[in-house]
């Protein structure tokens, strides 16, 4: 979709969340992992919405190792329609769909994402890395935070350049039409601005 074309940093961004997504279909794939099962699996809390923390513990189940911060909410971003910094069930399946197969090729019907088991039958994958998330967030935050400040001072100054601008054409004109004296007005031995 063009929306998430929007939200990504870059085509290489794009590439790896899509990578990203392959991996943890064919993963899934080869575990025998039913989508439906695999989501009650990596929600831990069982809230219905896979929390940063607990799609690092689902990836890393699943394979994908060495995964930094960044890593974790680039993923998320790229698969949350919503933006509410989780992934929700509709969510996670858009992942696992091939956004190349032809209509009606290789989608998951309902049918395909549940085995039926019961919760107390499934392996629950236990979250990782709340610590470094929350840092990382911070560390992000504060940043962002940084880089208003730098562009409100920026437009503070823009703005009163153009003052500056706007008054100095204002005193020429007035200059020009005789309204005004020169700046600056020299008389009897001073000098005023």
């Amino acid at each position: 979709p063009l929306s998430k074309l929007f939200r990504i940093e870059s085509e290489f961004h794009m590439l790896k969340n899509r990578s990203q997504g392959v991996r943890v279909r064919e993963s899934m794939k080869a575990l025998g992992l039913l989508p439906y099962d695999a989501f009650r699996s990596f929600n831990s809390k069982q809230t219905g919405q896979l929390s940063p923390e607990e799609v690092w513990g689902a990836l890393e189940f699943l394979g994908l190792k060495d995964l930094t911060p960044k890593d974790i909410f680039g993923f998320i971003e790229a698969a949350d329609k919503n933006a509410d910094g989780n992934i929700d069930y509709m969510e996670f399946l858009d992942i696992l769909r091939d956004p190349n197969a032809k209509e009606g090729e290789d989608q998951l019907d309902d049918d395909d994402t549940k085995s039926g088991k019961e919760l107390k039958e499934l392996k629950v994958v236990q979250p990782k890395g709340a610590k470094e998330l929350k840092a990382y967030q911070d560390t992000e935050l504060k940043e962002e935070g940084q880089h208003q400040e730098r562009e409100m001072a920026e437009a503070k100054m823009e703005a009163a350049r153009r003052r500056m601008e706007i008054e100095t054409e204002q005193e020429q004109k007035d200059v020009a039409d005789g309204k005004g004296a020169p700046n600056p007005l020299a008389g009897d031995g001073c000098i005023a601005w």
